[in-house]
Parts: C-alpha cells; sequence; structure tokens
C-alpha cells in the first residue's frame, strides 16, 4: 500500500519517557529486552506525507512467580463425586489450577483451571484421590504446586444386610426440618463393628464437628454438646465393621435457628391509652403473620383466620388481657401481652353550674362528673366548644355577644374510655329583654346622690374580688349602671363609675376589674350578686 511505519514505546501513559523509536520502515520485527513494568506503545503510519496514529496499546512485562499455596481445607460431601477445595495464599488477583490423581506421584492426573480462593470439582472417579494446586498469572508465571490432599470418593451404596444404623434418630424439637436444639441418637445392630463417626459440616464444607464414637449408642445434643452458629447444616453418619467390609451411612441436612420471632402487630386502633368502648378489636399486622401460632384472650384460645387485619369480639366489661404467641418452625417462641380495660357504661348526667364574666364575654363553667375527663358545649345543636376537664381553667369564650341573646347550653360528658353522658341543659340569658327600669330616669339621679361613710371589704387587686359585707361607697361620677332579671328570678347590678358603686348592699359575690387609665383616676368595672 506505498505505507511506512515507527513504533514508539513508552514508559508513561503520557508518552514523555520515550524509551524506544524504530526507523521509518515498510515492514520490520522488533526485538527488546525490557524490564518488568507496564509500557505504552503506538504505531505511526505515513503514506503521501499524511501521518495517522494507531490506538494506545499497554504492554504488561511480568516475570514473578507466585509463592506456593497451601491447600487449607477439602471437604467431600458424603455420596457424592465433588470436592470443594479451598486454597490460602497472599495474592487476590491470581489463577487457580487444581489436578487430582488416583497416584501419589501424580503420574497421570487431571488438569482443570478454577476460580480462587475456593473451587469446586465435579465428576470425580471413584477411589482415593489426591489434589494439588498452583497459582498462575496472566503472564503465564506459576507457582510450585501445593502439598497434596486426599480423601475419598465414595458414591456406591454398601451391598450388605447386616451392618445397619438403626434407627438414627435426628430429631428436632421444632418442625419442618428445623430446630432450636438438635438431638443425634445412633444406635448399630451389631457387637462387631469398629467404629461411628459423625461429622456435621456447614453446606460450603467448613467442618464444626467431628467425633469418633466405639460404642454401640452415641447420643448427643445439639448445641449443647457441639458449639456452633446459626445455619444450614449437613449431618453425616457413617458406622464400620471391623473387617471393613460393610460400611453404613446417614445423611441429613439440617437448619439450627435459636432466635425467637419477631412480633409484627402494628398496633390496635381501638386502644386509647388501654382503655376502650368498644365491642370489637381490629389486630392491625404490617403483613400477613405467618408466625402468629394462637391468640388467648383472658386465658381463652380465640378462633381467627390468620390475615393482615384480624378482628376479635370483647365479652367482659372491665379488665382484659390479649395475648398472642408467634412460633417459628424450630419451635421458638415469642409473646406479646396487652392489658386493657373495656368500660361501655356512660358517664352520669353532669352537674353544671354556669356563670357569665362580662369583662371577657367568657362563660365559666363548673362541671362535675367524677368520671369524665372532656366536655362538649352546645348552643343548641351547635357544638361551641371542647373542654378538657383534666386541666383547671373550665371557661367558655363566647367571642361576640348578641343583644337580647338567649343561650340555651347543653353539656355533654366523655369518660375516658369515649362513652358520652346524657346532656344536662341550662338556659342563660346574657342580655335579657326584662331588664329593670334603671335607665327610665333613675340614672340621672343616681349620678347626682352623694353618699357618705366608709366601705368595709377586702379587695384583691390582682384578682379583682371583693369579700362579703355591708358597705357605703362614695360615687359622684357614675357613668351607667343597669339591672337585668335573670331566668331563675335573680337580680343582676352592673355599675360603672370613677371609683366603685354607690350601693350600700348585701353583697353575695362581687368581681371587679381594674382598670389604670391616667393617673389620678382609676376606673373599676364591678358586677355585683345582691
Amino acid at each position: 500500500l506505498d505505507r511506512e511505519y515507527l513504533v514508539e514505546i513508552y514508559k508513561d501513559n503520557k508518552f514523555e519517557q520515550l524509551i524506544y523509536q524504530s526507523d521509518w520502515q515498510e515492514q520490520s520485527n522488533i526485538t527488546l529486552n525490557l524490564d518488568e513494568g507496564v509500557y505504552y506503545w503506538i504505531i505511526r503510519a505515513r503514506s503521501n506525507g499524511i501521518i495517522s496514529i494507531s490506538d494506545i496499546n499497554t504492554l504488561i512485562i511480568d516475570r514473578t512467580s507466585y509463592e506456593r499455596p497451601s491447600t487449607s481445607d477439602l471437604f467431600i460431601p458424603p455420596d457424592k463425586n465433588i470436592a470443594n477445595l479451598s486454597v490460602e495464599s497472599t495474592e487476590d488477583e491470581a489463577l487457580l489450577i487444581v489436578r487430582y490423581s488416583l497416584e501419589e506421584s501424580f503420574e497421570e492426573y487431571a488438569e482443570l483451571l478454577t476460580t480462587f480462593p475456593e473451587s469446586v470439582i465435579s465428576n470425580l472417579p471413584e477411589g482415593l484421590l489426591y489434589f494439588q494446586a498452583k497459582l498462575v498469572d496472566l503472564a503465564g508465571n506459576a507457582s510450585e504446586w501445593s502439598q497434596a490432599v486426599s480423601a475419598v470418593i465414595d458414591t456406591i451404596p454398601p451391598q450388605f444386610e447386616n451392618l445397619l444404623i438403626e434407627p438414627t434418630n435426628i430429631s428436632p424439637r421444632g418442625k419442618d426440618g428445623i430446630q432450636d436444639q438438635l438431638e443425634i441418637e445412633v444406635d448399630v445392630n451389631e457387637d462387631n463393628f469398629k467404629e461411628i463417626i459423625i461429622q456435621i459440616s456447614k453446606l460450603n464444607g467448613e467442618r464444626v464437628f467431628e467425633q469418633l464414637f466405639t460404642d454401640r449408642n452415641v447420643s448427643l445434643t445439639w448445641p449443647s454438646d457441639i458449639e456452633s452458629e446459626e445455619g444450614e447444616y449437613l449431618v453425616y453418619i457413617k458406622a464400620e465393621e471391623n473387617s471393613g467390609d460393610a460400611i453404613a451411612t446417614y445423611t441429613q441436612k439440617i437448619v439450627v435457628d435459636n432466635t425467637a420471632p419477631i412480633p409484627t402487630l402494628m398496633s390496635i386502633p381501638e386502644l386509647t391509652d388501654n382503655v376502650t368502648n368498644a365491642h370489637k378489636l381490629t389486630l392491625e399486622f404490617d403483613k400477613k403473620p405467618k408466625e402468629l401460632e394462637k391468640i388467648s384472650l383472658n386465658g381463652e384460645l380465640v378462633k381467627a383466620k390468620t390475615e393482615k387485619l384480624i378482628t376479635i369480639n370483647l365479652e367482659h366489661e372491665g379488665q382484659n388481657s390479649l395475648q398472642l404467641t408467634y412460633s417459628d418452625a424450630a419451635g421458638n417462641t415469642t409473646e406479646e401481652t396487652f392489658n386493657f380495660f373495656v368500660d361501655w357504661s356512660p358517664p352520669l348526667r353532669p352537674d353544671i353550674e354556669i356563670t357569665p364574666n362580662y369583662y371577657d364575654k367568657s362563660l365559666e363553667l363548673k362541671i362535675t362528673n367524677e368520671e369524665a375527663v372532656k366536655a362538649y358545649v352546645y348552643d343548641g345543636e351547635t357544638l361551641i366548644d371542647e373542654i378538657d376537664l383534666e386541666e383547671s381553667n373550665q371557661k367558655l369564650v363566647v367571642e361576640e355577644w348578641e343583644p337580647q341573646k338567649e343561650y340555651y347550653l347543653k353539656v355533654v360528658t366523655e369518660d375516658q374510655a369515649g362513652n358520652k353522658s346524657e346532656p344536662s341543659e341550662s338556659e342563660i340569658f346574657l342580655s335579657p329583654e326584662d331588664e329593670l327600669g334603671i335607665g327610665n330616669g333613675y340614672e340621672g339621679k343616681l349620678s347626682q346622690i352623694k353618699t357618705s361613710g366608709t366601705c368595709k371589704y377586702d379587695l384583691n387587686e390582682h384578682t379583682g374580688k371583693i369579700s362579703k359585707g355591708k358597705c357605703t361607697i362614695k360615687a359622684p361620677l357614675i357613668k351607667s349602671a343597669k339591672a337585668y332579671k335573670t331566668s331563675s328570678g335573680k337580680y343582676l347590678i352592673t355599675v360603672e363609675g370613677e371609683y366603685l358603686p354607690f350601693l350600700q348592699v348585701e353583697i353575695t359575690s362581687y368581681r371587679c376589674q381594674k382598670r389604670t387609665l391616667l393617673k389620678p383616676k382609676t376606673l373599676f368595672r364591678c358586677v355585683l350578686k345582691y
């Protein structure tokens, strides 16, 4: 093609350390003696004065062999022609070559490339086999063969009748082949036997227990006699005659599980602070509780279909106890207990006393009901407030009082279980129509009256409360005075002045609110019941 080529080799991928450059040639063979390391090389092509460059090529020179590995463990599953070989080495990027032979000298052997650090070799021949391993890298450098390890491959069942492992009792306390404690009992039916070998291994070949017994009867309890972790295991039992002619084996896969199941109940919506007035409970689980074995209510078994939502009927008022028992396949159990109180009896109708407060336009309620924790206040059929009876402040605030408004208040109380009482009703007139005639000429006269004497009372300026008693109070300037007749026939007088009301009365209750204005004037707004 009328082209010339030039080869360049660099020590770095930035193409700054050039270690070799050929001449322009149409064809050439290049032989170089390079040290170990990584190299980068490119080819430049020239034709008719135009130069093109190839892709960057990487070359690794490696003449170092791995150190000889060691074979840490060799596991042959019973009655299988498979071997699990584990290899130990400080290298982590090596390839592993395994060979096996029926001869210890390895004059004839089979070899295969497998994975490091563990390899599985299948389709092995019957008999005593020897295994070796070596490590090799991509450059072809290989370590020496490891020391040989041996094992017997025997997949042929025994051809005899007299020697039996009978019975072989590998009995779990649980079910489905899963146990939290394993009991192994081996009885051999012949006196002329050599030994019994019991092996327990993990499925990956790691042996956790091996022991030889010379008695005909062997009994083991696991994990009290055998220390091991939870997981899946293979139990292998072998009995051999003294002559060695007859061998009986037994193999069983088991799962050891000592962990108690975890409860999956999320909530019981009907229970609030362990109290309810419901006649049914709903058990809500995060998923279908497969390990839920039984449900007991007050010691009696409850029949219910295992679903994500389970409904239980309640039959007894008072203290109840619900118990959930979870059990896994190994027989591990977990119990969950809920103690709660069932209350279906509504509280008694409450006793109420309502006192209007004219200063902040509120009604002060005194509600007496020992069973109740909450009160609902209605004006007719309209709910106007909810009051927590566990708090001391039982005040109902009415934002805007309407003139001539009559309030028909109903109070319904509720106990902790949610049962509600019958309503207690009361009528209160905040601006009743039968107003006394103080405004019909008396108000002007009252403002002119000057009385003498002193008022004997104790006034708490923080609360505005005054004690009972008779008093005469000077009030030269009265701004307003109105009297009302309540539905119960009592009179209520409200007087507003610069000092205190001028009336000389027998006070049954007296509430004043002090309003400080520009000195020296001080305004008291007072309500008297007399």
